[in-house]
């Protein structure tokens, strides 16, 4: 059985999911935060089986969610999931159960934008110059060595919660303010809750402002 991870039954992963449908031989679950209700007519017919969650990416309820599917439907062969945030939690899961797939480590690698560039310098792959600073002093002080100007983004921007900003001078450090960090889920401590850094394509700057990677239903 293959199982396809995402938060919503919405219409952009949803062709990923039609596409795993089609696999020849294969019988495909969804495990989501969405109700099987939400899932459309066309897809329904072609779904086993569907378990819902709390959050997606609380590796407590994934394991819970791949026992009881195993349980009522069969062994599970394949874990999958398109969204760039579940790739370490996805990884990890298929670790634990013994199943091939993307592995941690290769998943970091994708996942944290600083970890990658390291990684493709050491392959001898041209690649910007960059830095992971923690402080505002820090960024400044790699804008010295380097130059203006600087991109700004997260190590590991989430698709909803992105800020990159391009910096031009000195001057646009004095609008780096840290934000108050959201609401932290006693169970789900290092995902859902916030990177406190943000990284570049150019440079990798500052930590202490926060961003989310929490996946909130979007509004309609």
């Amino acid at each position: 059985m293959v199982v396809f991870v995402l938060p919503f039954f919405m219409e952009q992963t949803l062709r990923f999911v039609r596409g795993a449908a089609r696999l020849p031989g294969s019988r495909l679950a969804v495990v989501s935060q969405d109700p099987l209700e939400r899932l459309p007519a066309d897809l329904a017919g072609s779904v086993a089986a569907h378990w819902r969650v709390r959050d997606v990416f609380d590796l407590d309820q994934l394991h819970a969610a791949m026992a009881g599917l195993a349980a009522r439907h069969g062994p599970i062969d394949c874990i999958m999931g398109t969204l760039e945030q579940l790739q370490v939690p996805l990884a990890k899961l298929r670790a634990s159960l013994g199943l091939a797939g993307m592995s941690i480590e290769t998943a970091r690698n994708f996942r944290d934008k600083s970890r990658m560039k390291d990684v493709l310098r050491e392959a001898t792959l041209p690649c910007a110059r960059h830095a992971l600073v923690a402080r505002g002093a820090d960024a400044r002080r790699f804008a010295a060595e380097v130059g203006y100007p600087l991109v700004i983004k997260p190590p590991a921007p989430s698709a909803r919660f992105v800020s990159t900003a391009r910096w031009t001078s000195n001057a646009t450090w004095r609008r780096m303010h840290p934000m108050p960090p959201p609401p932290r889920s006693p169970k789900n401590s290092s995902q859902g809750t916030s990177i406190p850094s943000i990284a570049s394509t150019f440079a990798v700057a500052a930590s202490g402002i926060r961003f989310p990677t929490t996946c909130p239903r979007p509004s309609s």
